[in-house]
């Protein structure tokens, strides 16, 4: 009988063993998802504060690039040798960097993978599945803008610095195969533009889902 009870005590100590290790195991993997959630919002509000300034006229990058393209453009149509120099010039400079500090935030896979099942606010996984969507069509928008302007090389190479005005040079700017790489170009980054002033706007809408997020589970940031 006592062996009974001895039996009975062991197998009651394992099962609470087992029950506060699950339970710890939880409320470490809520903890986590709570962090994941909030960095995810600090990755969001990060982005926003770039795209304020990326997007800001006359001086985002974005916007920079966009008329520069469209003032390269105008200024081939003219094929005159007096805008030679400023032809080339604008060329040179079609190539700045795009938008280096846009990333998608690497807390967001954890998100809608490991930490999936606790988000209990329906709206926050349909806003994040957006945003994942529409990140991956900006990095193939980007993708495909390096490819372009890596076809104005060769257009680069041609031209004669030492002579702005010469035949040659308007030669290689008269180029039809040139002003319609440039016009794809343009396009482009129209493209990428749009997609960024749709993200800024997304992206707000799912900061305040976080929030509501946070608020369910009686955290705040």
């Amino acid at each position: 009988m006592v062996w009974v009870g001895e039996a009975l005590l062991i197998f009651l100590s394992i099962m609470l063993a087992f029950y506060f290790e699950n339970y710890r195991e939880q409320n470490s993997r809520e903890t986590a998802y709570i962090n994941q959630l909030k960095d995810f919002h600090f990755d969001l509000q990060r982005n926003q504060r770039a795209m304020n300034f990326d997007l800001k006229l006359p001086n985002g990058v974005i916007q920079q690039q966009f008329d520069i393209y469209d003032s390269l453009r105008t200024l081939m149509e003219q094929n005159e040798t007096s805008v030679l120099p400023q032809t080339y010039r604008m060329l040179m400079s079609a190539e700045q960097p795009l938008a280096n500090w846009f990333f998608e935030s690497p807390h967001l896979d954890l998100l809608m993978t490991d930490y999936y099942a606790f988000i209990k606010n329906v709206e926050l996984k349909r806003t994040m599945g957006i945003h994942k969507r529409r990140m991956q069509f900006i990095d193939q928008f980007k993708g495909e803008m390096r490819q372009l302007t890596m076809q104005l090389h060769p257009y680069y190479d041609r031209l004669d610095f030492s002579k702005p005005n010469s035949r040659q040079n308007l030669q290689v700017l008269d180029s039809h195969e040139l002003y319609n790489l440039v016009n794809r170009i343009d396009r482009k980054v129209l493209q990428i533009r749009n997609q960024y002033l749709m993200t800024k706007s997304q992206d707000s809408l799912i900061c305040l889902e976080i929030e509501k997020e946070l608020g369910l589970w009686n955290e705040q940031l």
